[in-house]
């Protein structure tokens, strides 16, 4: 299959677990985008009667922006990350999981904590690839993505729980993921990750889509909590059909 990402780099991203892309949009994509994000913020403010900039702070998560059009379903369908995303998954044809915003706005206390994403989403096989573009400048200083290098090597574990101990990273390599506006870095889903509070005086939001191989099927017992599965209409064990979860090739 015909692919944009050097052999080096292919084997880095299989060596370290993730790569850094871009720039994608230009400046005004780039406002477009954080204007259509702030319209959905005021929107559901309104919608549960609450005051804007209360919500907006207090909100950290979006999820399914691509479905209500505009700039998020422009970036939805950019052949420069579909194919990194299926080169990075050696496969013909991906296919959403979902999409989502991380909001973390200035002096906001959320953080991530270490985790992978795959264990916790109802798939077969649990391999994703996601592509985290940033909206603002990410700074050490904005709380950052930081990928433990190599950790998806290791395989899948069970999922981190609330109040559970965190795993031991120490003697590991730790990269701080800083990025300009516009710039992504694609990860495996099994790449240990995590971010802590955004400490500058400027917003960091960033846009995030999550993919896996077209042919994946769904397996609800692995995630039965995972908010994906309200969207399925396939069986268990079926593959994922729904206008929920696009394909592209």
């Amino acid at each position: 299959m015909p692919s944009s990402i050097p052999c080096s780099e292919l084997e880095r991203f299989r060596r370290e677990g993730f790569l850094r892309i871009g720039p994608l949009v230009d400046g005004e994509r780039l406002l477009r985008m954080r204007e259509e994000f702030e319209e959905r913020v005021r929107r559901e403010a309104r919608q549960y009667g609450l005051p804007s900039e209360w919500y907006r702070l207090s909100v950290f998560q979006f999820r399914d922006l691509w479905r209500e059009g505009g700039s998020f379903l422009e970036r939805l369908k950019d052949r420069v990350v579909l194919d990194a995303v299926r080169t990075l998954l050696g496969v013909e044809r991906v296919r959403l999981v979902f999409d989502y915003l991380i909001s973390k706005p200035a002096g906001g206390a959320h953080v991530a904590f270490w985790h992978q994403d795959a264990p916790y989403l109802p798939i077969e096989p649990q391999r994703v690839v996601s592509c985290w573009m940033a909206l603002d400048e990410v700074t050490r200083e904005s709380g950052p993505l930081k990928f433990v290098v190599g950790s998806h090597l290791q395989g899948a574990a069970a999922p981190v729980r609330h109040g559970d101990a965190e795993p031991d990273f120490k003697g590991r390599e730790v990269i701080e993921a800083t990025l300009s506006a516009g710039e992504a870095v694609l990860f495996d889903g099994l790449l240990w990750h995590a971010s802590e509070a955004n400490c500058s005086k400027r917003d960091r939001r960033a846009y995030a889509t999550v993919w896996m191989d077209a042919e994946s099927r769904y397996r609800p017992e692995r995630a039965p909590e995972h908010a994906i599965n309200a969207h399925v209409r396939s069986a268990a064990g079926e593959r994922f059909d729904d206008d929920w979860f696009p394909a592209f090739d």
